[in-house]
């Protein structure tokens, strides 16, 4: 009886735990960056494209992380200009940037064994910072920098792959530092890219 009750427990912790996924495109937008880059180039950010999400949310998905990255780019202070790119935009020494993002997830679940551990350490676990949830992101960005011209100048894939476990102590800091990670991700690789 033990043993099927038990089995119970750790069946509907697994349960539970896929049943919760969130996708987010939050990015910290005011990231301090100590990087330098040659402040003489506009960016013009044409086209941001998420291959891989839910085509009901698509377009909203896509203008909303235009909206964040022109936004990043120009916090970033890094560029002598940033604006959307229109086919009036003409401006001297300025570069058109595509971004693909082939894979975007950022998923939010219970750990595995939360319940489980939980439950046979008397809520023990809980209060010696055990993993309550954990936070996954993988992202594949691939970066297109044209001339105004339309000239191809370079096209860069970049890859970015982390997981951050929460706990009662640190509940905040995931939240915190997802955006600052993928932040600093998409900066560094688009200047990066520039700087080919």
């Amino acid at each position: 009886m033990k043993i099927n009750i038990c089995f119970l427990v750790f069946l509907s912790g697994l349960m539970i735990s896929n049943c919760i996924s969130i996708k987010s495109s939050l990015l910290d937008q005011n990231l301090f960056y100590e990087k330098k880059v040659l402040k003489k180039n506009s960016i013009l950010v044409r086209n941001v494209r998420v291959f891989d999400n839910d085509e009901n949310l698509k377009n909203a998905y896509e203008m909303t992380m235009k909206s964040n990255i022109k936004i990043l780019l120009e916090n970033s202070k890094l560029f002598k200009n940033v604006e959307y790119y229109s086919k009036f935009s003409s401006k001297f020494n300025s570069v058109i940037i595509d971004i693909k993002f082939k894979k975007y997830e950022n998923n939010l679940y219970l750990h595995p064994f939360y319940f489980q551990l939980s439950m046979i350490t008397l809520t023990l676990y809980i209060w010696i910072g055990g993993t309550i949830v954990v936070h996954e992101s993988d992202i594949d960005m691939q970066v297109d920098i044209y001339d105004t011209k339309y000239n191809l100048i370079t096209s860069i894939e970049y890859n970015l792959k982390f997981k951050l476990n929460e706990n009662i102590y640190n509940k905040s800091i995931p939240n915190k530092e997802i955006p600052k990670l993928k932040s600093i991700f998409i900066l560094n690789s688009i200047t990066s890219s520039l700087n080919r």
